[in-house]
C-alpha cells in the first residue's frame, strides 16, 4: 500500500503549486479536498497531484525510501498497491489525520522495528496517521523520530507489515552520529 507503482519512480510525478495541489492533472481539487498536511507532517512530506490523483510524498529537501534500495514511498488516495487508474481530482483525500501518540500505541509496530533495527537508538516520538480517501477506502499508518531519523510503516487489522518499512532522511542535515559501532 505504501508505495504506490507507477512505474516505481518518482519521475514524471507532477509537482505540486505552492498551498495546494492545482494543476493540469487535477484541475483544482474539488471542494471535500484535503491539499495540505498537518504539522509535523508537513515538515516531512507533502501532497502532489499526479494523473492518478493525489499521493502523500516527501516534502522538498526530503527522500522518502525503503531501506537496501532506492524505491520512492509515495501513499496514494487511490489506496491501492499496483494498477491505479488515471483519475485527476475524482479520487482525494477527505481526511488526514496525523498526531503524536503515547507510547503505549507503539508496541506493536516497535516490535516490529527492533525485530529488523535492532541496534536502532531509542524512539522520541510516535506519531500515527489516519488517511480516507473519497471513495471511503482508509489506512493506518505510524511515523516515528529516533534522534535526526524518521521512519514509516503501513499497519492493518491490527498488524504492522515488516516488508513495509520506510526512511524519512532529511537531506539537509547530517544523520546522528551512531554511537554503538
Amino acid at each position: 500500500m505504501v508505495q504506490a507503482s507507477y512505474g516505481g519512480v518518482n519521475a514524471g510525478v507532477p509537482s505540486a503549486a505552492a498551498g495546494g495541489f492545482k494543476d493540469d492533472n487535477c484541475k483544482g481539487p474539488p471542494g471535500l479536498a484535503v491539499t495540505e498536511l498537518p504539522p509535523p507532517l508537513n515538515e516531512w512530506g507533502q501532497i502532489e497531484c499526479t494523473p492518478y490523483g493525489p499521493v502523500i510524498t516527501a516534502h522538498e529537501g526530503w527522500i522518502w525510501t525503503n531501506p537496501g534500495g532506492y524505491y520512492p514511498v509515495w501513499i496514494p488516495a487511490q489506496m491501492v498497491r499496483s494498477r491505479p487508474v488515471l483519475s485527476g481530482n475524482t479520487i482525494y483525500f477527505t481526511k488526514i489525520d496525523f498526531r503524536k501518540i503515547p507510547s503505549d500505541e507503539w508496541q506493536k509496530p516497535l516490535a516490529v522495528f527492533q525485530s529488523i533495527f535492532r541496534n536502532d537508538p531509542p524512539l522520541k516520538n510516535g506519531y500515527r496517521l489516519d488517511a480516507v480517501s473519497v471513495s471511503g477506502r482508509s489506512l493506518l499508518l505510524y511515523f516515528f523520530e529516533t534522534g535526526n531519523y524518521r521512519w514509516g510503516v503501513w499497519c492493518t487489522g491490527g498488524k504492522c507489515d515488516p516488508s513495509s518499512w520506510f526512511m524519512l532522511l532529511d537531506m539537509k542535515h547530517r544523520p546522528d552520529e551512531r554511537t554503538d559501532q
